[in-house]
């Protein structure tokens, strides 16, 4: 048997057999001394470790599907992120060489199928010229179950607006691994007419919604009310008959104005329009009669000097 001492540090980076080396009681074969170092050798040590979601729902919605280890070591090594069940076995493995740790975990087995709810490890080693370090852990829980949420009652309310402000009540919620949790309410009011979905919600650690929905109705049952004024029936109708009276009063006035014209009244000619009077008929009476004044005959119209009918010549004066 050969005991393998390679890569060892002996103090120097040359040691010599007798001094840095020395066997007692013991053949030199039995060691394999060779390729020494050429300085002393130090595990790598880790100086932090975290993860960025200790709970995570690896269910595609877009909300806490992954979680990412970080740590830091002293130095750059090889380090293996191995991540282990509740039973010991392995779910994963990264791997990389730096003095940062980085590893991603999507929920996924080596298989590429998502594992199961429940509490996972993190185990991380690192090596550094064949020295390893002492293994950090971190512990991490899946969880893909969302809430229960318990919402009140459907609610049917009279309207007393376009909008109306409606007490929606108080909602509960349970979560399998958080516990109970409070749900809020999205829209909160006030509502218009008709029938209204208020959606509760309530979210758990691993980011899973639970939802639940309660229905409130505004609702315009109640018959219009007509308000009538204090008054008798018999002062309503007395008002409208002196209204009446008032009105043909102002009706015959505006009826006597638009009749008049500068024919019948004092109004000048320009207050006619373009409407023409019709002519007036001759106020002279037909008569056969002489008439004496200061030694002129004077006649009517239609007959000649002589006291003769002659519509067609005009009267004459004659002197006696």
């Amino acid at each position: 048997m050969v005991i393998n001492a390679t890569n060892n540090w002996w103090g120097t980076d040359n040691p010599q057999i007798g001094s840095e080396i020395q066997f007692i009681n013991s053949p030199e074969g039995i060691v394999d001394y060779s390729a020494p170092a050429t300085a002393p050798q130090r595990a790598p040590i880790l100086t932090s470790l975290s993860v960025t979601e200790p709970v995570f729902s690896p269910n595609g919605d877009g909300v806490k599907d992954v979680t990412t280890l970080l740590g830091t070591l002293t130095a750059s090594a090889d380090w293996t992120v191995t991540v282990s069940n509740s039973s010991g076995g392995v779910a994963k493995l990264f791997n990389g060489t730096g003095p940062a740790i980085s590893a991603t975990w999507n929920g996924t087995n080596t298989i590429g199928q998502v594992v199961s709810d429940g509490d996972y490890l993190f185990v991380v080693t690192a090596a550094a010229q064949g020295v390893n370090s002492q293994p950090g852990m971190q512990r991490v829980r899946v969880d893909t179950n969302p809430p229960v949420v318990t919402v009140p009652g459907d609610i049917t309310v009279e309207a007393t607006a376009v909008l109306t402000t409606v007490p929606l009540g108080t909602a509960s919620a349970v979560d399998p691994e958080d516990g109970p949790l409070t749900p809020t309410a999205s829209p909160t009011g006030p509502f218009g007419m008709g029938v209204n979905q208020v959606t509760w919600t309530a979210t758990d650690a691993a980011g899973n919604p639970g939802q639940a929905i309660q229905t409130v109705t505004v609702q315009d049952a109640t018959p219009p009310q007509l308000t009538v004024p204090n008054k008798t029936l018999v002062e309503i109708i007395l008002q409208f008959q002196t209204q009446i009276q008032t009105l043909t009063k102002r009706v015959e006035e505006l009826e006597s104005q638009i009749s008049k014209n500068s024919r019948n009244s004092s109004k000048p000619p320009s207050s006619d329009g373009l409407a023409k009077p019709p002519n007036p008929k001759s106020l002279r009476k037909t008569c056969n009669q002489k008439l004496m004044l200061e030694g002129q005959i004077l006649c009517n119209d239609g007959f000649d000097a002589t006291g003769s009918a002659s519509p067609d010549k005009p009267c004459q004066s004659m002197q006696q």
